[in-house]
C-alpha cells in the first residue's frame, strides 16, 4: 500500500510538473511570435507568470517529499528572478559627446575661372579648424594655369613653428589637393606678403623673410 501511495504521488508530480513546463513553452513561443511580428502581449497572465504559478501550485501539496519540495523552491526562486530581471527597463543609450562637425572641402566659385583674381586675405576664410593650425593670412591666386589657396600661420601647439597648407584645385577634380609644409627653422609664424614669379615672399615672427616656392614646394 505505502508503495502505491508513493507511485501515485510521483506520478502526480510528473504530471503537474509537465503541465506547468508545457504552459512556460507554449506561453514563450507566443510571446516571441507576437514580438517577432510587431505585437505586443496584451491583457492577461504571461508565459512566465503561468509557469510560477504552477510551481507555486505543486509546492502547496502535502505529498511532496522534502527534497522534492527543495528542488521546486529552488525552481521557482530561480524564475522569479529572472521575471524581475526582464521587467526592468534598460538604460537609454546615449552618444558620449556631440560631435564636431568636419570643415567642408572648399570648392571654387564658378567665377574664378572666368576672373582669377590674386589677393591677399586676413585669417583662414574658415578653411581650416583651429586646432589644425593657427592662420594669420592667406593668400589665393593662379600660378601656371592652377588656382591655388596658400595658408600661411604656425602650429597651433607650437608658436615657433613655422608653416604654410597648400591648396591646389588642379583640373578636372571636384576637390582641392591639401598638403602642409613646415619652416626647416623656428622663425615663428609666418605671414605671407606678396608673390614673386613662383614664389611666395613671406615674413617671420622674428623678423626674417623666407620663400616658399610653388613648383619645388620648398622654403627658401
Amino acid at each position: 500500500m505505502n508503495n502505491c501511495r508513493k507511485l501515485f504521488g510521483l506520478s502526480w508530480l510528473f504530471w503537474v510538473l509537465a503541465l506547468a513546463t508545457l504552459l512556460f513553452v507554449g506561453g514563450l513561443v507566443l510571446f516571441r511570435w507576437q514580438i517577432a511580428y510587431g505585437q505586443t502581449p496584451s491583457g492577461g497572465t504571461s508565459a512566465d507568470q503561468n509557469f510560477i504559478q504552477g510551481l507555486r501550485q505543486a509546492l502547496s501539496s502535502s505529498r511532496l517529499s522534502a527534497a522534492d519540495r527543495q528542488a521546486l523552491q529552488k525552481k521557482l526562486e530561480c524564475s522569479e528572478r529572472l521575471v524581475a530581471q526582464q521587467e526592468m527597463k534598460p538604460e537609454t543609450r546615449r552618444p558620449k559627446g556631440a560631435l564636431i562637425p568636419p570643415v567642408p572641402m572648399p570648392t571654387l566659385p564658378a567665377e574664378y575661372h572666368i576672373r582669377p583674381e590674386e589677393r591677399i586675405l586676413p585669417g583662414s576664410e574658415s578653411m581650416i579648424h583651429s586646432w589644425e593650425a593657427s592662420i594669420n593670412n592667406l593668400w589665393e591666386g593662379s600660378y601656371n594655369g592652377i588656382p591655388y589657396h596658400v595658408l600661411a600661420g604656425s602650429s597651433p601647439d607650437d608658436p615657433t613653428q613655422g608653416l604654410v597648407i597648400v591648396f591646389e584645385y588642379p583640373s578636372g577634380q571636384e576637390h582641392p589637393i591639401r598638403k602642409t609644409y613646415l619652416v626647416p627653422s623656428r622663425s615663428g609664424a609666418l605671414s605671407i606678403m606678396e608673390r614673386q614669379g613662383s614664389r611666395l615672399r613671406c615674413a617671420a615672427a622674428d623678423g626674417s623673410i623666407l620663400f616658399f616656392d610653388l613648383e619645388t614646394r620648398a622654403f627658401q
